[in-house]
């Protein structure tokens, strides 16, 4: 694995960093997507999709998590929080 850390203000300035990200973005998402797929996505556009409706819609959990997290809210005093409608 290789990281590599940048700062832009040490270059060309934030402003211009998000002009040319943003710019790469466009050029990324406006091309048509391979065959059978909807979208061009960007990399980890799918999660902060996921975050923002569950943010707004709640957090869907399998009905196994909440029985075994149980005992935990027991040792706690936490009650569980109230399923949404």
């Amino acid at each position: 694995m290789f990281l590599q850390i940048l700062d832009p203000s040490a270059f060309a300035g934030e402003e211009a960093f998000a002009g040319q990200m943003g710019w790469i973005a466009r050029a990324c998402t406006d091309n048509p997507p391979r065959p059978g797929v909807d979208r061009v996505r960007l990399p980890g556009q799918g999660a902060l999709e996921r975050k923002a409706r569950q943010l707004r819609d709640g957090v869907a959990l399998n009905p196994a998590i909440l029985p075994q997290l149980q005992p935990w809210l027991d040792k706690f005093g936490m009650a569980a929080p109230a399923p949404l409608a």
